[in-house]
């Protein structure tokens, strides 16, 4: 990431646990943002955010905690970005329906709250 400059990365399957510190996996020039899966093994998911970007994590209602989806709002070079990061487990604890459910309701929060912006969502399973 250094090396190439990059502003924000999303990343899958981090496998963080809580027993794993931020100063563990630390970038230096970047902050954490991380989601780590509760009481199931493997999963999470995380941005690592350059240092000069600003940004804040979106904050959402009816949230499914067992859901892997996290949202940041940047805002970079007079414009206005929010990008999830989205992770679908091979044997989810979730129906797809609740899964899809919660992304849309998610996006129609940012679209009815926002008048101009670009979205980006990162999805893997």
């Amino acid at each position: 990431m250094q090396d190439n400059n990059v502003d924000i990365t999303a990343v899958t399957e981090t496998w963080f646990t809580k027993h794993l510190t931020d100063s563990c996996v630390n970038i230096n020039g970047y902050r954490l943002l991380r989601k780590d899966r509760r009481n199931k093994k493997g999963g999470g998911i995380c941005f690592y955010v350059k240092n000069d970007i600003t940004y804040e994590e979106c904050q959402f209602d009816d949230h499914n905690v067992c859901i892997e989806i996290k949202w940041i709002r940047i805002l970079h070079r007079n414009g206005v970005y929010y990008i999830a990061c989205c992770y679908y487990p091979p044997k989810p604890r979730h129906t797809a329906d609740q899964f899809i459910c919660q992304l849309r309701s998610e996006l129609d929060t940012i679209m009815s709250n926002t008048d101009t912006c670009t979205v980006i969502v990162k999805c893997a399973r």
